[in-house]
């Protein structure tokens, strides 16, 4: 039987040249996945309209990402996220017939208020104070005492508040420091406006104890 051999010199050259085509097979497959790594990094930064990742950069994963919005876009997320009537009416967990220190609201009042975020009190002050009290904060505004929401004191206080965001006009009011009578119809509106929220904040004391 005719028997195939190859001498030491052979066998070495063999394995020399097998070595290195292994060597270079595995060279290009590394260089392959390396350059589909970065395909791959490229493309999922386009998709989040990231910065173009460059040959020989790194990403850094401890690197925080910042993102500027505005105040309006943030109000909008967050009106999206849950409805501003939700997240107030969540602050009434228990009844309200327990609490026996309110002077004018009552407890179906809390009862519609926690479900709605807001209450209706019909006939709480007569039309004509209404009317009146109206007629006189246009007088006020039209001198000139009111102040843009977007550029008051408090909005200032704040170094990225948006402008934009708001295009009302407010004055502050508080019980006997009116700004043009101490006895007008809107002082009495200021005055009977404290008793629901005395009321409420009672409540809420009562609910979070």
């Amino acid at each position: 039987m005719p028997r195939s051999t190859v001498s030491d010199g052979e066998g070495s050259e063999a394995d020399r040249v097998s070595l290195c085509s292994t060597i270079a097979s595995t060279t290009s497959l590394t260089a392959r996945l390396e350059d589909l790594t970065l395909n791959f990094k490229e493309k999922f930064r386009r998709v989040h309209q990231e910065p173009p990742l460059y040959e020989g950069e790194e990403i850094d994963d401890d690197e925080e990402e910042v993102v500027e919005i505005s105040e309006e876009q943030l109000m909008q997320e967050l009106d999206g996220m849950e409805p501003s009537l939700q997240v107030c009416a969540r602050l009434f967990r228990a009844p309200a017939a327990n609490v026996t220190c309110l002077k004018r609201l009552t407890a179906s009042h809390f009862d519609e208020l926690r479900h709605k975020g807001y209450v209706v009190i019909d006939n709480y002050v007569s039309r004509e104070v209404a009317a009146r009290s109206r007629s006189e904060v246009l007088n006020v505004f039209r001198q000139g005492k009111f102040q843009e929401a977007a550029h008051s004191s408090a909005a200032q206080a704040r170094e990225f508040t948006d402008r934009t965001a708001r295009g009302d006009h407010i004055l502050w009011l508080h019980p006997g420091r009116h700004p043009a009578a101490p006895n007008s119809h809107l002082m009495s509106l200021v005055h009977a406006l404290q008793v629901p929220s005395l009321d409420t904040a009672a409540l809420i004391s009562y609910l979070l104890a």
